[in-house]
């Protein structure tokens, strides 16, 4: 379910993003500095030709996320991926247009600033991305120093545990550790 999800946040994240783009694009073709549009400075052609290039990489692991999906062969981690590069990709190209619209993009009405204000819980919804990296870790057989969570798990850490702290559910990982523990204890000395 987590990584359908996050792959559905992958799809909503591109096409801000793609969105985002055009708009900045659009901007920057008709905004004129320095005796030229802003779009013809290199500097600004070669980032936005970046943050282009790094769209259409991740619209790719997204397309082949999709094909997975209905394989049903996707991964968890590949989901984290998803999620992950969309966000940041996203984001990317919100903070590029909003820097390219300069002071104009902190009038409420600028439509690069609603989405730049919107485009920030990408980061974190559907899991924050320090979760997404640490699904990805946990696929490469790396543990992040989880080994006194592990211990509390039988050998593995529950992710599922740490999902639901992400969705809402109010006892945390911590907590339960925590209240386990003492149950342990008081379940020993009687």
């Amino acid at each position: 379910r987590l990584p359908q999800e996050r792959l559905t946040s992958s799809v909503a994240n591109l096409a801000q993003a793609r969105d985002a783009l055009e708009l900045t694009l659009q901007f920057a073709k008709s905004r004129e500095a320095f005796g030229s549009t802003i779009g013809s400075l290199q500097h600004n052609a070669f980032r936005l030709a970046e943050v282009d290039a790094q769209l259409a990489a991740v619209e790719a692991l997204v397309d082949r996320c999709i094909d997975d999906l209905d394989a049903n062969v996707m991964s968890s981690a590949d989901g984290a991926r998803a999620k992950l590069l969309s966000a940041r990709v996203e984001n990317a190209i919100l903070d590029l247009g909003y820097q390219l619209h300069g002071g104009s993009a902190f009038l409420a009405d600028a439509p690069i600033h609603r989405r730049w204000v919107d485009g920030r819980i990408t980061r974190v919804w559907a899991g924050a991305d320090e979760v997404m990296l640490h699904l990805i870790a946990q696929d490469l057989g790396l543990h992040l120093g989880d080994a006194h969570l592990e211990e509390r798990f039988d050998g593995g850490l529950d992710l599922q545990l740490i999902e639901e702290r992400e969705f809402g559910v109010e006892e945390t990982v911590q907590e339960r550790v925590f209240t386990e523990g003492e149950e342990e204890r008081e379940g020993g000395e009687e």
